[in-house]
């Protein structure tokens, strides 16, 4: 429970765990412990084709960013492909976007109500006075690796080159500073840091030879040490406590639309389920998300976010928040504190309604 009206990044909050907004005719959502049983499969989902039958009420409609393409991200496409969205009343419309703070830019402008991207731009949107709620923390950890080119062996060798990031602010660009000044050097006095785009875009700077190297995660890590690129850091193995991903909602869509939060918390917490679950599945809908066969990289992304990363009683982190405000050059940061960020009523009313402990007995741990 938030003390300020400070909120950015991602996704939905869940404050009000009752009521629907009468405005919006949204379907009935399933309850807490029984939503999403279905027949048809040992996990029981649906096939992926299911859709509602035409005599049910129509879906909610919900427009949803992606910035980039990693294990996490793949949750959007994997809850619509399995039916699950659909089960829980969900129409969701899956955009791109170039970075974190460009799709938090997009909330504030009231163009999208929810996200589910790096805490460190809904930190900044809110110490500047947005209200944005972190309802979820999805990866609770750094699962970036610094990649090179062959003369860089350490951070320290980055001094005097260039680095790039997809999007300065987002939390490759956290990691990248972190690292750095662990090595003994000043970001922007010491080295330049510039602001690429996707992650594809990076390692083609890196092959044009516009940077030196950049913060990177899977699969794109596999496709850079193929092209003869050194991994110099493991930022996940440093142990740094970070909030990487969050899932976000505006203060003002989740006081209206309760419901509709909720229900899609719901789905995108099944979806992390299901991802470990089903891995062929998973693979399938990740080899069409990332438009490629390569089995290396199908498996080894499935591996990182299946057995590593992706949190299955997805509470954030208050420690990693707190990197994260440790990192900010925001005026407000240095007295923030890290539960002003968060709001996570939904959680503790799925939690006490036996949500976690159904799908537990359905999917596994």
């Amino acid at each position: 429970m938030r003390t300020r009206l400070a909120t950015v990044l991602i996704v939905a909050v869940f404050l009000l765990g009752g009521c629907r907004a009468p405005s919006e005719p949204v379907a009935p959502g399933p309850s807490a412990a029984t939503a999403g049983r279905l027949e048809g499969s040992s996990h029981g989902l649906p096939p992926a084709a299911s859709a509602p039958s035409p005599t049910s009420p129509p879906l909610t409609s919900l427009r949803f960013p992606i910035t980039a393409i990693a294990g996490s991200t793949l949750l959007l496409p994997l809850g619509r492909e399995s039916g699950l969205f659909a089960r829980y009343g969900l129409d969701v419309d899956i955009i791109t976007m170039a970075g974190s703070s460009l799709a938090v830019q997009s909330m504030l402008a009231g163009d999208l109500p929810l996200s589910a991207v790096s805490s460190a731009a809904v930190v900044e949107a809110d110490l500047a006075g947005a209200q944005i709620d972190i309802i979820a923390g999805v990866v609770n950890r750094a699962n970036n690796m610094v990649m090179a080119v062959p003369e860089v062996a350490t951070m320290a060798d980055f001094r005097g080159r260039r680095v790039g990031v997809p999007r300065l602010g987002d939390s490759n660009d956290f990691f990248i500073r972190y690292a750095l000044r662990q090595a003994g050097l000043e970001p922007d006095r010491d080295l330049q840091i510039l602001q690429i785009g996707l992650n594809s875009e990076m390692l083609t700077a890196m092959q044009n030879g516009a940077i030196e190297g950049g913060a990177m995660s899977s699969p794109t890590t596999i496709r850079a040490r193929r092209l003869g690129y050194r991994q110099v850091l493991d930022l996940g193995a440093m142990g740094i406590p970070y909030q990487h991903t969050t899932v976000n909602v505006l203060r003002s869509y989740l006081q209206a639309q309760p419901d509709v939060v909720r229900r899609f918390l719901q789905a995108y917490i099944e979806t992390i389920y299901l991802f470990k679950a089903d891995k062929a599945f998973t693979k399938k809908v990740l080899a069409d998300f990332a438009k490629t066969d390569d089995e290396e990289v199908l498996e080894e992304t499935w591996e990182l976010y299946a057995e590593q990363y992706l949190e299955r009683v997805p509470y954030p982190t208050l420690e990693g928040l707190q990197s994260v405000l440790n990192e900010s050059l925001h005026p407000e940061a240095k007295t923030a504190r890290p539960e002003q960020f968060v709001n996570t009523a939904l959680l503790d009313e799925l939690k006490a309604a036996g949500f976690f402990d159904e799908l537990r007995a359905r999917y596994g741990d």
